[in-house]
C-alpha cells in the first residue's frame, strides 16, 4: 500500500499548500505486487488546493473512490470543483468515472446536498463500522468526536495466504 499526501493544512491552505487529502494506492488483487498490475486508488479527503495535486499524479479515470471523513470545507471544498470538472468532462464526451463512488457523512445537510444533487457522484451514506472493499483493501468507518459527523478511517491490505 502507498499514501500519498495531497494535502495537509487546515482549516485553510498555506501559501503552495493544500488542505487534507490522501491518496491510497494498492494492488486491486491481493497478491499482486508488480509495476504493471492494476491498482486500486481510494482518496480520503479532498480539500481545498489537493485536487490540483491529485491531478499531477492520478487521472481522474483511474480513481476507484472517494471517503470523506466528514463535511467541513478543509476536508471537502474541492469535491465542488472536482463535480464540476466532471461535468465540463462528460459534455465534451471525455471518458471518466460517472458517477464516480463517495462515502461521506449526510450531515451537515446543505453540503452532502450539495454534493448529491449533481448526479456527479454516486454518494453512499457513510455509516459506524461500515465496511468497504476495493481490490486488495478492506476499510472500515469509525464514528468520531467532532462538531459534525465524522468518521476514522481503518485500511487494511489483505495479504495473499501464506503457504503452509
Amino acid at each position: 500500500m502507498k499514501l500519498t499526501v495531497l494535502g495537509r493544512y487546515g482549516p485553510f491552505p498555506a501559501p503552495g499548500g493544500a488542505c487534507s487529502s490522501y491518496l491510497v494506492e494498492a494492488p486491486a488483487q491481493v497478491g499482486a505486487s508488480g509495476p504493471q498490475d492494476p491498482r486500486v486508488r481510494i482518496v480520503l479527503d479532498l480539500g481545498s488546493g489537493s485536487l490540483s495535486r491529485l491531478l499531477s499524479i492520478c487521472p481522474l479515470k483511474n480513481l476507484d473512490a472517494i471517503i470523506l471523513t466528514h463535511l467541513h470545507s478543509d476536508h471537502m471544498t474541492d469535491m465542488l470543483v472536482l463535480r464540476y470538472a466532471l461535468q465540463q468532462y462528460r459534455s465534451r464526451g471525455v471518458d471518466v468515472p460517472l458517477p464516480l463512488y463517495v462515502v461521506a457523512p449526510t450531515s451537515p445537510d446543505l453540503e452532502f446536498r450539495m454534493l448529491a444533487s449533481s448526479g456527479t457522484y454516486n454518494m453512499v451514506r457513510a455509516r459506524d463500522n461500515m465496511k468497504l472493499h476495493f481490490g486488495s483493501l478492506s476499510i472500515t468507518l469509525h464514528r468520531m468526536l467532532h462538531p459534525v459527523e465524522t468518521y476514522a478511517v481503518d485500511i487494511l491490505e489483505e495479504k495473499p495466504p501464506r503457504p503452509p
